[in-house]
């Protein structure tokens, strides 16, 4: 008999695993933002949710808290990344716009 599907990925060592008729089925927990900036490599909280008031990073909208998928994150994060291995350059700040 082969392995369960697995119907979602989760962020390492924050999981719950449940089996169902033949699935298995994974539980990936919402972060909040200082989770979520120590996740992006150190970020500042505040900026994680400037980041995403302005639709910068990929997030949920749980009543007036911004959470985040750590998978989603993930792809976020990799599809920023030049063939260079540099991350692109971050959006214009409201400073750099009035200058």
């Amino acid at each position: 008999m082969s392995s369960p599907a697995v119907l979602a990925v989760a962020y390492p060592g924050n999981t719950a695993v449940l089996q169902s008729s033949g699935y298995k089925i994974v539980y990936e927990p919402l972060l909040n933002d200082a989770e979520a900036a120590k996740f992006l490599g150190g970020l500042h909280p505040k900026t994680v949710q400037r980041m995403a008031r302005r639709g910068e990073i990929p997030s949920y909208r749980v009543g007036k808290y911004y959470r985040y998928r750590a998978s989603e994150l993930d792809a976020w994060l990799r599809s920023q990344v030049h063939s260079s291995g540099q991350i692109s350059p971050p959006a214009q700040t409201r400073k750099e716009t009035f200058r």
